[in-house]
C-alpha cells in the first residue's frame, strides 16, 4: 500500500493553521519535479518539456480528486482525466468519471443511457496507481434494467435492497465507483448522464470545512501528486523487441485487458502491428510519450479503433 501518513486530529488543524500542511504539498510538488529528473528518465529537451507539462496535468488531476472527491457522504461524479489533465495512459475513446464512497453507506445512481457504445461502472478500492489494485463488482450497460425513456437506476449497497433492479455491491473495502463510457463514434454517440447520492445524507447539507479536513485533503493532493509521478511499472516490465500480448492488469477492470507495452525506432524505421481482429464489444490501439501520456487524439490520428480500422483480405488487422 502507497498510503499517506495519518495523523491524528489535534495534529491536523495545528499543521493546516500554522501553514506546515501547505508547505507539505509545495515540497511534494519539488519532489515529484525532482524525480521527472532521475538518470533512467530521458534527458532530451523535447521529453523535459513533455514530461513537465504531465507534472501540471497531475497537479490538476491531484487538486479535482482531493477537493471534490473528499466527502464521502455527498458525491459527486467528477471527471478528472481529460484532454487538458491527462495522466495513466487514458482511453482516447473513453469518458471517465469518479466518485469516493463509504462501505457502510447506501448510495442511488441515476442516470440516462445515452447512446455511447457501451459503459462499465465499477466498484473499486482507489486508484490502482496508490496501491488500490482491488476491483470488487462491475455492471456493463448492456446488464442494466432500462425504462423505455432511456432512464435507470441503481442502489449501490452492501446488501441488495429487496426489488431492486440494478444492485452493485459495496464490499467492505470500497472507497471509490468509476465510471468508463467507451465510444466508438464521437460526432454521432450522446454521452450517458449519471447522478449520485448518498440515501444516508438525503435532506442534509454538507458540514463547513474544518482544518482537519483541509489539511487532510493538502495532504491527499501532495500523495496523488508524488506517487503518480513515480508510477513506473510498464518500464520495469518491458522486454526489448517485443509487444506484450493483451492481458489482466493490476487494477484495472476486470472485463479489459490492456497491452501496454513500450517501442523504439531510428527516424528511418516504423513500427508494424500485426494481430487477429479480437473477439471483443471494444478494442483500439492508441499512441502515448514516454510519461505514458496520450498523444493528442483531438488533432492527430493517435488511437484507432475497431470501427475505423480496415481488416486485410488474408484475415489480421495491419
Amino acid at each position: 500500500k502507497l498510503r499517506r501518513e495519518r495523523r491524528g486530529p489535534g495534529a491536523d488543524a495545528k499543521r493546516l493553521v500554522t501553514g506546515e500542511a501547505w508547505r507539505d504539498l509545495c515540497r511534494a510538488l519539488e519532489r515529484a519535479g525532482d524525480a521527472l529528473l532521475e538518470a533512467e528518465n530521458p534527458d532530451d529537451a523535447r521529453t523535459r518539456a513533455e514530461g513537465f507539462r504531465y507534472l501540471l496535468g497531475l497537479v490538476t488531476v491531484g487538486i479535482r480528486q482531493g477537493f471534490e472527491l473528499a466527502d464521502r457522504e455527498f458525491p459527486v461524479f467528477t471527471r478528472i482525466e481529460d484532454p487538458w489533465a491527462k495522466w495513466g495512459a487514458e482511453n482516447a475513446d473513453n469518458h471517465y468519471l469518479h466518485a469516493h464512497v463509504r462501505s457502510d453507506r447506501s448510495y442511488r445512481i441515476r442516470g440516462e443511457r445515452g447512446s455511447c457504445l457501451d459503459f462499465l461502472i465499477e466498484v473499486k478500492e482507489g486508484f490502482m496507481h496508490l496501491g488500490d489494485v482491488r476491483n470488487f463488482a462491475t455492471l456493463a450497460a448492456h446488464e442494466l434494467t432500462v425504462e423505455p425513456d432511456g432512464t435507470f437506476e441503481i442502489v449501490a449497497s452492501a446488501e441488495r435492497p429487496d426489488g431492486c433492479a440494478n444492485w452493485l455491491p459495496l464490499h467492505p473495502d470500497a472507497r471509490q465507483v468509476t465510471i468508463r463510457q467507451y465510444f466508438y463514434d464521437w460526432e454521432r454517440e450522446e454521452p450517458a448522464r449519471f447522478t449520485i447520492e448518498c440515501i444516508e445524507s438525503e435532506g442534509r447539507a454538507p458540514a463547513s470545512p474544518t482544518p482537519e479536513a483541509t489539511a487532510a485533503i493538502l495532504d491527499d493532493i501532495c500523495h496523488f501528486v508524488e506517487m503518480t509521478t513515480r508510477f513506473s511499472e510498464l518500464r520495469e516490465s518491458h522486454e526489448p523487441g517485443r509487444l506484450a500480448p493483451a492481458r489482466m492488469f493490476v487494477g484495472g477492470a476486470d472485463d479489459i485487458r490492456y497491452g501496454n507495452d513500450l517501442y523504439r525506432l531510428r527516424p528511418d524505421e516504423a513500427l508494424v502491428i500485426e494481430s487477429e481482429v479480437p473477439k471483443a464489444r471494444y478494442w483500439h490501439y492508441q499512441l502515448s510519450n514516454t510519461w505514458f501520456v496520450t498523444m493528442d487524439y483531438a488533432n492527430t490520428t493517435a488511437s484507432i479503433h475497431g470501427a475505423q480500422t480496415h481488416i486485410d483480405a488474408d484475415g489480421p488487422v495491419r
